[in-house]
């Protein structure tokens, strides 16, 4: 599915099994992409961290609920999704960026 992100352009492409959740998110315009695999473990533990747990399963639909609302610009205060660079994830961390 085609989503916009701060006036960028991605075709975000999601394959889930019962046990993994593959993301490929890739910049329409430019040859930029990023593609993930999670395992189920994995998912439940970072909800488990992030101080709002939930199973795998619903950690997808929610996942995907989110998509589906920046495809169509919609707003929901209790989902929201963004992309963030490392730089961006070390800003929120404290540290300084590379």
């Amino acid at each position: 599915m085609k989503i916009l992100i701060w006036k960028t352009e991605y075709q975000v492409t999601l394959d889930c099994s019962d046990v993994r959740l593959s993301v490929m998110v890739e910049e329409k315009y430019d040859i930029h992409s990023w593609r993930a695999d999670f395992t189920s473990k994995y998912v439940e533990e970072i909800t488990q961290k992030s101080r709002s747990p939930m199973d795998f399963t619903s950690f997808v639909i929610l996942f995907d609920e989110a998509l589906k609302l920046k495809q169509t610009d919609s707003r929901r205060k209790d989902i929201y999704l963004d992309l963030l660079s490392s730089s961006d994830l070390e800003l929120l961390r404290g540290g300084t960026p590379s």
